[in-house]
């Protein structure tokens, strides 16, 4: 497995530290001057600082990556924790997560949303826009039915229809966007 890059930004003597001890955490630790920040992919990295560096570091950096040491001086292990804890959290909050379209998905709290608005999703409401999402070609009621609610083809009902029909216009009301679940002769896709 390999090990998640955190950058020590501006403090080159935190660095030095956990360098010396990097084979016993799980981190793999690199020193970043926040004046020589490059086009670098630094997207899936987190950041440690120092609390009195936070104006500068925030101008550069995204605040949810960066991880603050307040109350110095701070015992070792105590450091440890405290990055281990933010990297839970951060990786959780990241693998919940997807972009499809404009819009963000926020599987942990059934949540969609865009830059000026969100909507509160029941939980086959993900499921159809993530099996939509996933497949390249239009899927039919048959496939839906299937796949989302586990019936057999045979069966006679319109609950697929009528939860698409509701989540179209929960999406239409909400973001004023027809057009996010589309359908054409084959059936239904984003």
């Amino acid at each position: 497995m390999n090990k998640q890059k955190i950058f020590t930004v501006n403090c080159k003597e935190l660095y030095n530290i956990l360098d010396e001890i990097k084979d016993l955490l799980n981190f793999n630790f690199e020193f970043l001057d926040i004046r020589k920040i490059s086009n670098e992919d630094l997207n899936e990295s987190l950041f440690l600082a120092l609390s009195k560096e936070k104006s500068k570091i925030e101008k550069v950096l995204s605040p949810n990556k960066i991880i603050y040491i307040e109350n110095l001086p701070i015992t070792l292990p105590k450091l440890i924790e405290i990055i281990n804890i933010f990297s839970l959290r951060f990786n959780f909050q990241s693998q919940s997560e997807i972009k499809i379209k404009n819009y963000k998905i926020d599987l942990n709290n059934r949540k969609i949303s865009n830059d000026k608005n969100e909507l509160r999703l029941t939980e086959r409401e993900i499921e159809i826009i993530l099996f939509l999402n996933n497949k390249k070609t239009s899927q039919n009621v048959d496939s839906l039915q299937t796949e989302i609610w586990k019936q057999k083809k045979e069966l006679e009902t319109h609950t697929v229809e009528t939860h698409i029909y509701r989540l179209r216009r929960k999406i239409s009301e909400k973001f004023d966007d027809k057009n996010f679940i589309k359908s054409d002769q084959n059936g239904y896709f984003i």
